[in-house]
């Protein structure tokens, strides 16, 4: 929301239609939401699900709220907001991929838009988990241990090289030190999937025709294959030449 250009009015984009729609400022009501508050209001609900609180700020949008317990494992748990930022995402990930020690955990997201994991953690919205009808403070918490217990195994991908598949469409690669790349289309997958098989196979350097071959593209190069835009934030970030060569091939650059 912003200014209309004239005393005492207001411009929006109405979330319908996206259209610009003007209101007077008299008419609008001012609300703040302290972050503190909010976050007591979420612990008083989870006080009861966790083994042990151990409150500690990590970052402005990740606290560790303590250890839960979910099924037969104890996990480290957090809470983190604002996961539908890129820039949040990345430096959040990054964060908790240097705590691989702790094992994997929990992460409670704030909000609905999230990866498939965060760091070596499995991660979980935690609206739905507080929206239920059965009182304050009450969660499922075999529903939570399931959940973990299937989701364990993908968040490991965190701890090393990984092309983790959610459908024949979508999947993210995990490279250990970097943010999660999520990869939207089959062709794209193919590409990156051809990689990371070379990788584990012990020699990663694979033929720049081989793997457009691979992603089943007609496109002479991989810039083509992503656009100019994504492929720009994967080149020599995830992949790139291998030593000694300035073209005709590519490798994973973990």
């Amino acid at each position: 929301m912003c200014s209309a250009g004239k005393p005492g009015w207001l411009v929006y984009d109405d979330p319908a239609d996206g259209l610009p729609v003007e209101i007077p400022v008299a008419n609008m009501d001012k609300y703040t939401i302290r972050s503190e508050w909010l976050e007591e209001m979420i612990l008083r609900r989870l006080k009861p699900c966790l083994a042990r609180m151990s409150l500690a700020k990590l970052d402005d949008d990740l606290t560790f709220l303590g250890e839960i317990q979910l099924g037969e494992d104890r996990v480290p748990c957090y809470l983190a907001r604002n996961l539908a930022k890129p820039i949040t995402l990345q430096r959040l990930d990054i964060q908790l991929r240097a705590m691989n020690a702790r094992g994997v955990g929990l992460v409670l997201a704030a909000g609905r838009e999230y990866p498939l994991c965060l760091g070596a953690n499995v991660i979980t919205a935690l609206p739905d988990l507080l929206a239920t009808e059965a009182g304050d403070g009450l969660i499922d918490m075999d529903q939570l241990a399931s959940l973990y217990q299937h989701s364990k195994q993908l968040a490991r991908g965190g701890m090393v090289v990984e092309l983790v598949k959610k459908d024949a469409y979508s999947a993210t690669l995990y490279i250990p030190g970097k943010p999660p790349l999520n990869l939207t289309g089959g062709k794209m997958i193919a590409f990156i999937q051809a990689l990371v098989k070379a990788y584990k196979s012990g020699v990663p350097a694979v033929a720049t025709k081989q793997l457009m071959a691979a992603a089943g593209s007609d496109s002479g190069t991989p810039r083509r294959l992503f656009g100019q835009k994504l492929w720009a934030s994967i080149d020599q970030v995830y992949v790139g030449f291998p030593p000694g060569k300035s073209r005709g091939h590519y490798q994973l650059l973990a």
